[in-house]
């Protein structure tokens, strides 16, 4: 462990258990990790919204950690802030790909103008923005 400056772990599968919570043992031995200066940089392929609760629970009394979301297109600072992302396709193709999806039944998780996540699950199709849900159908 002293070689490595950082670490980038993923939450699902590796560092949160069967019910989705970070073991005590494993948040301890990260956050001595960090107290001897090391970075902690969780990744996922959720939303920092999705994983805000895990990174202030890990993080807690620890300055200069981050997060990568949404599979990498991402990147936050511990408190949330979008320091670095991908550029966004544009909102044509976006509207192609939704309908698309809504047409075979295929479920699509992305983040649109920053906040907006749409997603289509089964024969619903939800549009929520700032965890508050604007429409079902």
């Amino acid at each position: 462990m002293s070689d490595y400056e950082m670490m980038v772990l993923n939450l699902d599968g590796t560092l949160l258990d069967s019910n989705s919570v970070l073991v005590e043992d494993t948040k301890v031995t990260l956050q001595n990790c960090m107290k001897k200066g090391k970075k902690i940089v969780l990744c996922s392929s959720r939303s920092y919204e999705e994983m805000g609760t895990i990174a202030r629970e890990l993080y807690e009394g620890c300055e200069g950690q981050y997060c990568i979301g949404f599979g990498g297109a991402i990147c936050y600072t511990q408190d949330g802030q979008c320091i670095v992302k991908a550029d966004p396709i544009e909102t044509v193709v976006a509207d192609h790909m939704i309908t698309l999806a809504e047409q075979r039944r295929i479920h699509i998780h992305g983040g649109i103008q920053e906040e907006l996540e749409a997603m289509v699950e089964g024969m619903g199709f939800l549009i929520a923005y700032d965890e508050m849900e604007l429409s079902t159908s």
